[in-house]
């Protein structure tokens, strides 16, 4: 009843402004879904009509999701690789080390692709203080070995806190907890590049809606922003269901890139492209560079869970916010 719902609603949206378009904000309200307005041809669009990114949460949070992990991973790289699709991995340090084989995998991918710090022991921002929350993602970073300063920070369970950390260990992007179709606004400092549709066991069958909201993001020139979990796409086990899903999925937005009207990014080349279009944008940074790593020896402890996602509405052009009331 409730894909039915959004279904219709996402449909309703593509209509001129009337009657229909109001039920379908309506709808969409009550289903904590909020849309527009939004910035006309933005420049770091690059003339195309929106840029997709797809993030995936790499994290074990129960001993239960290790194989199902392991495998939905192999599963995305495969995906990725079919479809050359830039993934933005939110990496988590005690995860890693944990399943090492699956971690070399990602970095052993053909395809490009940007590791993002998802921190150490998925730690609770909100919950820390930000000493402790400093040194976790110091110790994610070190673990994961990498070469290149990161540039992208994925809040375990979405709970946002301590930018001024971030800021300092030099992220530009993050992914909010607040849902929304629009263009990203640029919120302490970093980038929040605000998911669209969080791919889950639920989303079987419903390659339709997803290629609805892609749609939507490529009328309004908004950011098509999909985030799921290795784990999330597993059913009994199985990657396969899901897989055949996203498949549809990214066949599509592959066609929306050969006819010019897409672009694939990870969410650090979109923060840099934002950086360079944006004069009131703190330095210019450096271009994300390709994926070098040398993974390192630490353990530690990790902590279990994430948590839902709320959505909100967003005017670009001011960088204002109209929250929905649920």
């Amino acid at each position: 009843m409730k894909r039915t719902a959004k279904t219709l609603a996402v449909k309703g949206l593509g209509t001129p402004l009337g009657s229909n378009s109001f039920i379908s904000r309506r709808v969409l309200r009550a289903l904590k879904m909020d849309y527009g307005p939004f910035q006309r041809n933005p420049t770091y669009l690059n003339g195309k009509n929106s840029i997709s990114c797809v993030s995936v949460d790499f994290d074990v949070t129960r001993p239960s999701r290790f194989e199902d992990n392991r495998n939905g991973t192999r599963a995305l790289l495969g995906l990725a690789e079919r479809y050359r699709m830039p993934l933005t991995w939110a990496v988590c340090g005690h995860s890693v080390e944990d399943d090492m084989r699956s971690y070399e995998a990602i970095l052993q991918s053909p395809v490009p692709k940007e590791i993002g710090i998802h921190t150490y022991s998925h730690i609770d921002a909100q919950a820390s203080s930000s000493e402790s929350f400093k040194a976790d993602v110091e110790r994610c970073i070190q673990v994961l070995g990498l070469n290149d300063r990161p540039k992208t920070f994925i809040f375990p369970w979405n709970r946002e806190a301590h930018f001024d950390v971030l800021h300092e260990l030099g992220f530009r992007a993050y992914r909010g907890a607040r849902r929304a179709i629009c263009s990203p606004v640029e919120t302490n400092g970093l980038w929040n590049i605000r998911p669209v549709y969080y791919v889950d066991q639920k989303s079987l069958g419903s390659a339709d809606l997803i290629k609805s909201y892609l749609d939507l993001c490529i009328e309004h020139f908004a950011v098509f922003h999909l985030w799921l979990h290795p784990w999330s796409i597993m059913i009994d086990g199985q990657a396969e269901p899901m897989a055949q899903t996203l498949d549809e999925v990214f066949s599509y937005m592959q066609e929306k890139r050969n006819e010019g009207t897409l672009d694939f990014l990870t969410m650090g080349e979109l923060a840099f492209r934002l950086d360079v279009a944006s004069p009131k944008s703190r330095a210019q940074q450096e271009r994300p560079q390709e994926v070098r790593s040398r993974p390192a020896e630490n353990f530690g402890e990790a902590t279990r869970g994430h948590g839902p996602v709320d959505l909100t509405l967003v005017d670009p052009s001011r960088g204002d916010e109209v929250r929905s009331s649920h």
